[in-house]
């Protein structure tokens, strides 16, 4: 824990040293360092500590003042946490390949303002799964993650009385579903695609269809035609070029196909 066992004072004087080797171009243990780089974020912060005089400083609430070594130490503890990835938690998480699992923490949000205590935190996680026993699984190890990490925050700060609690909501629900390569409708959507001069490459992904195939209701997705990249992301794109008629031509044919009408 970091500065484990020191005093007020003895912790403040570590910040005003700290920052003073880093001004005057000296070496800093590796804790020192992690403290100037911290500082350096905080220039409203670093005359305060250049007099000296903030080691006996009283920062209180009532009377409007924020405690800057209160506010650099979470900075700090963070960059711990992040360094050592304490809980390993979410991120050593591992998914199976088959049956195709995946996930993802897709925001992040909490607190009021830059200079507040976070009274609340969310996060947004998407989970698939080919597999319903595997999504399930997910869930499970992801909310068993979670709380782990409540558990280690209390143990790594055992003197305070504030508690944190998590609550879990789901936000949508798309079942995990597979189906068969040799499926008619899969069979049909391969035979239109070939009919337009192209082999279809048969792939497993999360898409509207899962539903109804969750049901018991036949159900496949094609592809617009054309090319892209960089998916579920900010910088995804499509482009139609020269192949991007094959994309509407392809649904036609097979819902044709499927109808009986096809030549």
């Amino acid at each position: 824990m970091l500065f484990a066992g020191d005093s007020r004072e003895a912790m403040r004087k570590r910040y005003v040293e700290a920052w003073r080797r880093r001004c005057e171009g000296l070496p800093l243990e590796p804790l020192d360092a992690a403290i100037a780089d911290v500082v350096e974020l905080h220039p409203e912060y670093q005359a305060m500590l250049a007099d000296g005089e903030s080691v006996q400083r009283a920062f209180t609430v009532e009377d409007g003042k924020i405690n800057p070594f209160l506010h650099m130490g979470l900075h700090l503890a963070l960059r711990e946490q992040l360094a050592t990835r304490r809980p390993a938690g979410i991120a050593q998480i591992q998914v199976p390949v088959s049956p195709r699992t995946t996930f993802s923490v897709g925001l992040i949000d909490g607190g009021t303002s830059v200079n507040a205590i976070a009274m609340n935190a969310s996060m947004d996680i998407d989970l698939r799964s080919e597999s319903q026993e595997a999504l399930d699984s997910l869930d499970a190890r992801m909310r068993r993650a979670v709380q782990a990490g409540i558990d280690a925050e209390h143990t790594r700060w055992p003197g305070t009385t504030a508690r944190l609690t998590v609550e879990f909501r789901d936000i949508g629900k798309r079942p995990a579903a597979i189906q068969a390569d040799t499926a008619f409708i899969v069979r049909a959507t391969v035979a239109a695609g070939r009919a337009l001069g192209f082999e279809p490459a048969l792939v497993s992904s999360s898409n509207d269809t899962n539903y109804p195939m969750s049901l018991g209701i036949p159900s496949v997705a094609v592809d617009g035609g054309g090319s892209g990249g960089s998916a579920h992301s900010t910088a995804e794109w499509y482009e139609d070029g020269k192949d991007g008629w094959r994309g509407p031509q392809w649904a036609l044919l097979l819902i044709l196909s499927l109808a009986g009408l096809s030549p």
